[in-house]
């Protein structure tokens, strides 16, 4: 029975890749692919594929925040990371996303293909090390949340109640529940104790990127003042 893939990836030109790598693979059956982070979480949890391959910089929700919601709902969905972020760190925060493998854009497409059949058969991936590259630019999820939100998300992660947040916030309980509210939404999480593996994913995933930029001496993502829209989120 052939391996059942969905793939997710903000670059149109991979995706038409990966599509033609799979013509040349029968042991493989492309179910899906999208370039979107919310629609890979939706066609996952209702098609169920065997391996979720997936890249970080997708559209609405980035890579890592898709994955955990995925593995939060369905553990059964094995997923793989196809990106040209290396190292380490981000290779932890994948793992705690729920990935079980991490894979360079710039290896072989057999080594890539080899990998999902280790992936699919419960083998650990072998073969060449993923090769270091530059990362690409945050996605649209790099600067989703307030000031607000993301203070209250980092002390919600840290299980306090919403009156302790609502002191270290300085706003009242009710404003805290309306901003994990709002937060739940924007992250996708329906049930609300999933918002502290996902919302710690998501923490982790800024502050990445808010260290790589200041290695590359650039400016670190920054979020839009309290109720101001990102620019590309869609208009209310």
């Amino acid at each position: 029975m052939p391996i059942r893939l969905l793939v997710a990836d903000g670059c149109r030109v991979c995706l038409y890749g990966i599509q033609a790598i799979l013509k040349d693979a029968p042991d493989f059956t492309l179910i899906g692919s999208t370039r979107d982070g919310e629609a890979a979480v939706q066609v996952a949890l209702s098609l169920r594929p065997d391996i979720l391959l997936l890249g970080i910089n997708l559209e609405s929700v980035n890579g890592l925040t898709a994955m955990a919601r995925v593995h939060h709902a369905d553990p059964g969905i094995r997923g793989v990371f196809l990106t040209e972020q290396a190292g380490d760190r981000w290779e932890s925060l994948g793992r705690e996303a729920g990935a079980v493998a991490w894979v360079s854009k710039n290896v072989d497409p057999t080594v890539l293909l080899n990998a999902l059949r280790d992936v699919h058969a419960g083998r650990r991936p072998t073969g060449p090390p993923a090769a270091r590259m530059e990362p690409t630019p945050p996605g649209r999820q790099a600067a989703l949340l307030s000031p607000k939100e993301l203070a209250v998300l980092q002390a919600a992660v840290r299980g306090l109640a919403a009156k302790d947040i609502a002191a270290i916030v300085g706003c009242a309980s009710r404003t805290v529940d309306k901003h994990l509210e709002s937060v739940r939404h924007k992250l996708g999480v329906t049930h609300p104790r999933a918002i502290i593996p996902i919302g710690l994913v998501h923490l982790r995933y800024l502050d990445l990127l808010a260290d790589e930029a200041r290695e590359s001496g650039g400016e670190p993502p920054s979020d839009p003042p309290d109720g101001a829209p990102h620019p590309d989120s869609p208009a209310a």
